[in-house]
């Protein structure tokens, strides 16, 4: 019986990690994601790896040698901190920075599933089978897969962590132990959000909502009346340590963000758009695809979780908490005041990535409605669809270690040249380009005013020696 119960969640993950993966796991030249973003994210791991052991160009954390002469170019984009722990001890076996990043993809997804177990298992009281359910619906849903070309937006354990610990705080512990692990919810939401900034301000932004919304109903005030009275004024001092941690983000990445424009709010009814090959022996929604749209977790798992929603002991919470934070998202004038005045706020330039608010509680929501069903063949059934509907049409491995290699090994520089710049034809190949440019630089431990983010700056080469300026043909 013990291994069965050991064996249930590793069956989950490997059904997971296939779905997930299995191009990579057929050709192990495959990567996830696009010649886009994810070399990019490549690119930012790799210089924390770079940081660590000092490589030249890579001296400075916060200056990434792209973008010369600017400085604080890490806070371009994400600045992946807790993606660099686990990657650089990946870097120091595997020599290679694109196999280094195939088992970062894996590690950092069975993180997301390990963590949301024990998260399923140990707060909300689920058994193994449930939490593993649980764990996969949060882990390997649609919407994730949908952003593959984005993994930043795949390390979420680390907020699954911090409400771990926040959670965990009851009265049966000690005033000491309860106060760190409240010290240990700030540590893991600071490394969140120095790892991923949307998901440390969506937990930012769903605090007071999760707060209001729960205090306007009983049964939810109740429970967190009860989770409250552990927290006493001694605690301001454990949130301004965490406070403090944020100033060097402030510092250094919202200064950047506040010069994003105000991006286009999403729409509800992406909520309903998916890349489920289950769904498409019904409705075919091939022609609509666009990553940043794609929130839907299947119509079959849509229609069983408002079943489950309805019948939850918390039902009129979780649809406050939700039509607020789907409102603020979708609603343009909503956003605009959002953006007008909550600083932050700026920073966000892709708002249809607010599902991952609500992931985490479709996970748990659709898992007790599950338990609480009384034919266990019926559940089982239910779970099965809902697992086979989270399966994707088309599978985001679209570019390859040869390909990234070839593209590299097309470009020469003058060796005299310290700092280097490509010039790109402004096409559908230049933030391509840019990447190759970026990657070839830091190859050969030069600088390079070529760069890739969702902020690019105009920097005016006037500076350097003719010779060190490369014209792409």
């Amino acid at each position: 019986m013990k291994i069965i119960k050991f064996l249930i969640p590793i069956l989950f993950l490997i059904f997971g990690l296939f779905i997930f993966s299995y191009p990579m796991f057929f050709n192990a030249n495959s990567m996830p994601g696009t010649l886009e973003d994810n070399r990019f994210i490549n690119y930012v791991l790799e210089h924390g790896y770079n940081w660590i052991i000092q490589t030249k160009t890579h001296e400075s954390f916060w200056n990434m040698p792209m973008f010369y002469p600017n400085k604080n170019t890490l806070a371009y984009s994400d600045i992946l901190l807790g993606g660099m722990i686990i990657y650089t001890p990946i870097r120091f076996i595997i020599k290679n920075p694109q196999s280094a990043f195939q088992l970062f993809y894996i590690i950092v997804c069975s993180l997301n599933f390990i963590t949301f177990f024990y998260l399923a298992k140990k707060i909300f009281k689920l058994d193994n089978l449930y939490s593993s359910f649980a764990a996969f619906f949060f882990s390997f849903c649609l919407p994730r897969s949908a952003q593959t070309q984005h993994i930043q937006l795949f390390i979420q354990f680390y907020m699954v962590l911090s409400i771990f610990f926040f959670a965990s705080i009851n009265e049966k512990y000690s005033k000491l132990k309860n106060k760190f692990l409240f010290l240990l919810g700030i540590i893991f939401f600071l490394v969140q959000i120095y790892t991923t900034f949307y998901f440390g301000w969506y937990m930012l932004f769903s605090l007071p909502i999760a707060i209001v919304s729960m205090l306007i109903f009983k049964n939810s005030r109740e429970a967190f009346k009860n989770w409250f009275k552990n927290i006493d004024k001694n605690y301001i001092y454990l949130i301004i340590i965490g406070l403090i941690g944020l100033m060097p983000l402030c510092w250094h990445y919202l200064l950047v963000g506040s010069k994003f424009a105000k991006a286009e709010p999403s729409s509800w009814t992406h909520l309903f758009f998916s890349q489920s090959q289950f769904d498409l022996f019904f409705v075919d929604l091939t022609y609509f695809y666009f990553p940043e749209a794609i929130l839907g977790i299947g119509f079959l798992t849509t229609i069983l979780l408002i079943s489950a929603i309805f019948k939850s002991k918390y039902k009129w919470t979780i649809i406050l908490f939700a039509a607020i934070v789907i409102m603020t998202f979708c609603n343009d004038f909503i956003y605009s005041k959002f953006y007008d005045y909550f600083l932050p706020a700026a920073a966000i330039r892709a708002l249809g990535r607010y599902v991952f608010i609500l992931i985490p509680i479709w996970a748990i929501v659709l898992a007790n409605y599950l338990k609480n069903t009384k034919s266990i063949v019926a559940t089982l059934i239910m779970m099965f669809l809902i697992m086979l509907e989270q399966i994707p049409y088309v599978n985001h491995f679209d570019w390859n270690k040869t390909q990234h290699n070839t593209r590299i090994e097309k470009y020469t520089s003058n060796k005299d040249c310290e700092v280097i710049s490509f010039e790109f034809k402004k096409d559908k190949e230049f933030y391509i380009n840019n990447i190759d440019a970026i990657w070839y630089a830091n190859n050969k431990n030069k600088y390079t005013t070529n760069g890739y983010s969702g902020f690019i700056p105009i920097i005016d080469n006037s500076f350097l020696d003719k010779k060190c300026i490369i014209t792409s043909k």
